[in-house]
């Protein structure tokens, strides 16, 4: 596809934006999320901190421990890769916590609730019940739970800021209708 036909197709995806002036639901809806996206700064540096922190936490307790070989058995913490038998070649599945970008890549996997029980059940396996169920399960409920719920408390504020303006609005223009 060339890039003539990539921006005109970008056009007329934004041609749903005309539907604005002609749709005033619509347009209290596209108004009310831009104003929403304004005010979630806090939150989204609330979230960055929770992120870091949960990838910096998964590191130190599960980082290069995700191992396994090709009969999908975990392979010991110490042992190096050997070139010797197929048992001894072990690999690492795309989600662990090896680097950070990996880790904030796993946590936002769980925070995304986009297959993350497999993430899960390879560190149970690997480094054991009790860290990886406290830690996936304080990442779930206090990531999927709390910061999603925090979220729609602030969309949904925002939604009721703007209908309750917008009623004022529609008051005022019938009180200044009677007085003509």
């Amino acid at each position: 596809m060339s890039a003539v036909a990539l921006v005109l197709r970008t056009f007329r995806v934004l041609r749903i934006f005309k539907l604005s002036k002609v749709w005033p639901q619509f347009n209290f809806f596209l108004t009310t999320i831009a104003n929403t996206l304004t005010k979630i700064g806090a939150f989204s540096v609330l979230l960055c901190i929770f992120s870091f922190m949960f990838a910096i936490l998964g590191m130190e307790l599960f980082a290069q421990r995700l191992r396994f070989n090709f009969a999908d058995e975990q392979v010991p913490y110490f042992q190096a890769p050997g070139n010797e038998t197929t048992s001894d070649i072990w690999s690492v599945p795309d989600s662990n916590f090896d680097s950070f970008f990996n880790a904030t890549l796993s946590v936002f996997i769980v925070l995304a609730n986009d297959g993350w029980t497999v993430i899960y059940f390879d560190h149970y396996r690997v480094v054991g019940v009790a860290t990886s169920t406290l830690f996936f399960c304080g990442l779930v409920l206090f990531g999927q739970d709390i910061l999603f719920k925090l979220f729609l408390a602030i969309l949904l504020k925002e939604f009721d800021e703007s209908s309750v303006l917008q009623e004022k609005q529609k008051k005022a223009e019938e009180s200044k209708i009677t007085l003509l």
